[in-house]
């Protein structure tokens, strides 16, 4: 699994980390995702966490019809 992206956008360093992940529905996902974004004014973090993966519910089908 994907544990960890570096890459720089917009002359800023940013740093996403995965951890603790979970199938839902034969489906993986991480259940932890922090990002860092480091840029001259400094680091910024955000933490997520996944609580719940609703997957294919309460879409009516008529809202993929293309008519």
């Amino acid at each position: 699994y994907l544990v960890k992206e570096i890459f720089e956008k917009d002359g800023m360093i940013n740093i996403v980390e995965y951890s603790n992940y979970s199938t839902y529905s034969n489906l993986v996902f991480p259940k932890n995702t922090i990002i860092s974004v480091n840029s001259e004014q400094g680091t910024q973090v955000i933490k997520a966490i996944l609580n719940e993966v609703i997957i294919n519910e309460g879409i009516d089908d008529s809202k993929f019809n293309n008519n």
